[in-house]
């Protein structure tokens, strides 16, 4: 077995990700820079340093370089439509004034999804309807979830989905970026989480966006994902998929579908 087929083979195994043979090109260039950084010669030196030292530095690299981040804001309005107008409300009628809505944005990337979700609680609170509210982010890429710590975009990144109102009213510009205002960005926390594993320490959830990730694994990794995530539903609360991941049947026993992508769990 050649170091790249290890390498893809490593990939599957520990992260679910799938890059199939027709996309070893990829899978070379966007290695290169790793090389360059690590000062190595070739993915053979790569993959033993990965093999000596695992979930160091080689691997962290390795992950960063290979794991796809396009994300962008409010990505699917319908979706974002939805928690604002339907499910928020919905929840916290059933729950105590005080009682805390924890949200989970599952493969979160550069975080415009957590921050997209923190905008939708920021703008009901404005209008009156304040909830008590966490959002958890995590990803498997150590450098996105920088990025999303920092909470600063490019314009580029800023005109990809997000409304001019939302710009004016809840970023600070930096240079020629854009932060998120503090009162915003501490809506949300960031974990790394590789899914393939999960974290059960992490408790239990109202709603859990895992949105374009799932059709990087195999179907048994789908499977074995959103049955985790499932778990980490609570009775009566969502879990929100992309526009091309569907579940698994055993899955929709439990959850009933609520709208494009949003599916309620019984209970």
């Amino acid at each position: 077995m050649d170091s790249i087929e290890e390498l893809r083979s490593f990939l599957r195994d520990a992260y679910g990700i799938l890059i199939s043979r027709e996309k070893d090109y990829l899978l070379t260039s966007r290695l290169a820079p790793v090389l360059r950084q690590l000062k190595l010669s070739s993915l053979r030196e790569l993959w033993t340093l990965i093999r000596q030292d695992p979930k160091g530095v080689a691997e962290r690299a390795f992950i960063d370089a290979v794991t796809t981040n396009e994300t962008y804001w409010f990505r699917d309005t319908t979706v974002f439509n939805n928690l604002q107008d339907k499910i928020l409300p919905e929840i916290t009628e059933r729950r105590s004034q005080n009682a805390l809505v924890r949200i989970w944005s599952a493969a979160c990337s550069t975080g415009q999804e957590p921050y997209s979700i923190a905008l939708c609680l920021k703008k009901m609170e404005l209008a009156g309807k304040s909830i008590q509210s966490r959002i958890l982010g995590s990803d498997i890429s150590s450098d996105a979830l920088q990025r999303a710590r920092e909470g600063l975009y490019t314009s580029f990144e800023m005109d990809r989905g997000l409304p001019d109102s939302d710009r004016q009213k809840f970023f600070l510009p930096e240079g020629n970026m854009w932060r998120i205002e503090p009162a915003v960005r501490s809506k949300v926390t960031y974990e790394q989480i590789n899914l393939m594993s999960g974290r059960a320490d992490i408790g239990q959830f109202d709603i859990i966006f895992c949105r374009n990730v799932l059709v990087y694994f195999d179907e048994d990794t789908r499977t074995q994902v959103i049955n985790m995530l499932a778990q980490h539903v609570l009775p009566g609360g969502f879990l929100i998929f992309g526009n091309a991941e569907r579940p698994h049947a055993a899955f929709r026993e439990a959850f009933e579908s609520y709208a494009p992508n949003i599916y309620k769990k019984s209970g």
